[in-house]
């Protein structure tokens, strides 16, 4: 889709993913795309990072799932351990900065899939993560610190993992208001979204 609002939208098979710290490998090790056009692995701890410009206030919309509870990171920074990020602890989901964090959900062991939404101002340095229904789950600051360099890293758990879905947009601040997940829909610039059918 073209949108001037639009930074990312994939995943887009395995071009432009990396290695967070060898960018000369040309794709991460241990990483898959499906027949979906999904990007899986069944690797413990695999990594993956795609470097990107990130606006200074960005909406990311991210789905994962797994075959059994999903297990991950996921940091805006090729440095994991000081950049903004989302982890699990067992079935705890928690915002963290550096060693700062704040719990977003609790994870039901039957549960396979995530579907989060997180905005993000650079200027005053915060992230709020939202469910897909709209319902806000955190808010937490970013500490001072050396993010590496400005991109999406998923790193695996100790199960598998599939990232199906990610785009990055320019967000405008203003409230989310949540989507409805099943029906098709576009997100514009200005944070609002259309509802449609897609005909052929």
């Amino acid at each position: 889709i073209d949108s001037p609002g639009l930074v990312f939208l994939g995943p887009q098979g395995l071009g432009g993913w990396r290695h967070p710290l060898f960018a000369q490998w040309a794709e991460p090790p241990g990483w898959v795309e499906s027949a979906e056009g999904h990007l899986t692995t069944q690797k413990p701890e695999a990594v993956m990072f795609r470097p990107t410009e990130f606006p200074s206030k960005c909406e990311i919309e991210i789905v994962l799932s797994a075959t059994e509870r999903p297990s991950f990171v996921l940091a805006l920074g090729s440095r994991a351990d000081t950049s903004l990020r989302l982890e699990t602890w067992d079935n705890a989901l928690v915002a963290m900065s550096q060693d700062d964090f704040v719990s977003v959900a609790t994870v039901p062991d039957s549960q396979r899939k995530l579907h989060l939404f997180l905005f993000v101002d650079f200027e005053t340095r915060g992230m709020v993560v939202f469910s897909e229904t709209g319902k806000q789950l955190a808010e937490i600051a970013a500490s001072e610190g050396d993010s590496g360099v400005p991109g999406i890293l998923l790193r695996n758990g100790e199960k598998n993992l599939t990232l199906e879905y990610l785009s990055v947009a320019r967000w405008d601040g203003s409230r989310f208001q949540g989507v409805q997940a099943s029906r098709s829909r576009v997100h514009t610039a200005d944070g609002r979204v259309y509802y449609g059918q897609i005909v052929r």
